[in-house]
């Protein structure tokens, strides 16, 4: 457990706090631009709850753990030591300073205002309606650390970084469901190791994913696949409007008089043998433009299944380097011992 439970800490103020994170956690960590971080109160039995911080790794269509930090009391001094804890132990595990920008304080606001007088025009609003649990409410949320977090306009994060990242926590809220999975109401020493056991499932999914370019699901999501479904779509959409706009032509049907119906029988004939061969060339065309879109489909997964088996060769290739290496090494080993 020493390469995984990082800190140990108790305070002053009554609070505990453990750190778990692995060595190469912390080196993916600093690769990121974004991060969710979430607390549940299901995985641990009893006062002390489990933070993860969380992102979604679009490259193996995962959602990683980076971080799982276990604690008890959640005031804002608390906060500030659990990040200045965790940025410490990013910081020595990847040898790397961690670069952040700067954000006094965070929790929530009402994100839809433009501006920070309508955020705090809402709050009198809301306090002027002198309801105990609408002021119990509006106190807590009119707190600076509570406020500038999902509001930019109050926020001191740049408007350009606000907007570019996600809006909301659904990636912390999947990971928190892919957790209770391992257990929920855990002993302490229990949430951590299965903590652990499945941080380092998934990140071993991840590098297999690009040692073999075997994906964690049989599902293809690969942008090859992506294109060909998009190519089967586009078909199917020319085919069913082309479908629709022939049964509306089929539906209108010119007002003629009474004295002109057998007229109109007699030109309905010519048409209905004129609309046939038209319908023929049609569907031609489509069965053409099918075998067309099946047979790029076809080369598609062909190039596919090429680039993987090449892959596969290539790791193949390393691994039997690798053996002939070590048994070069024994050999050479055996000689100096005078084994042989």
């Amino acid at each position: 457990m020493h390469n995984y439970v990082r800190r140990i800490e108790q305070f002053e103020d009554g609070q505990t706090l453990i750190l778990c994170m692995l060595d190469f956690q912390a080196k993916a960590l600093q690769n990121l631009k974004c991060f969710q971080i979430d607390l549940t109160f299901k995985r641990v039995h009893g006062d002390i709850n489990e933070f993860e911080i969380n992102s979604y790794d679009e490259t193996h269509k995962l959602i990683l753990s980076y971080c799982r930090i276990y604690t008890n009391i959640f005031t804002a001094d608390a906060y500030q030591r659990l990040f200045t804890q965790r940025f410490e132990v990013v910081e020595n595990l990847s040898e790397i300073p961690v670069k952040f920008y700067h954000i006094d304080g965070t929790a929530k606001s009402i994100p839809t205002k433009s501006s920070a007088e309508e955020v705090y025009g809402c709050f009198e609003k809301l306090e002027s309606y002198n309801n105990q649990r609408i002021m119990d409410w509006t106190q807590y949320y009119r707190q600076p650390y509570v406020l500038a977090s999902l509001n930019k306009h109050i926020s001191n994060m740049e408007n350009e970084i606000w907007d570019h990242h996600g809006n909301n926590t659904n990636v912390a809220e999947a990971a928190h469901a892919q957790a209770n999975r391992e257990g929920k109401q855990l002993k302490l020493i229990t949430a951590i190791m299965r903590g652990r056991r499945l941080d380092e499932r998934l990140f071993k999914t991840a590098e297999i994913n690009d040692k073999f370019g075997i994906p964690y699901t049989r599902r293809d999501k690969s942008e090859i696949k992506r294109k060909a479904k998009a190519m089967t779509r586009k078909d199917t959409n020319k085919r069913s409007q082309k479908e629709t706009s022939n049964k509306e032509l089929k539906k209108k049907v010119p007002l003629q008089d009474v004295t002109n119906r057998e007229k109109l029988e007699k030109k309905g004939k010519r048409k209905a043998s004129t609309s046939e061969n038209t319908s023929k060339a049609k569907r031609s065309r489509i069965d053409i433009n099918e075998s067309d879109s099946e047979r790029e489909i076809s080369k598609l997964e062909i190039e596919e299944r090429k680039m993987k088996l090449a892959e596969r060769r290539t790791a193949d290739r390393k691994a039997q380097a690798e053996i002939e290496k070590l048994e070069l090494e024994n050999l050479k080993l055996r000689k100096e011992l005078n084994l042989d």
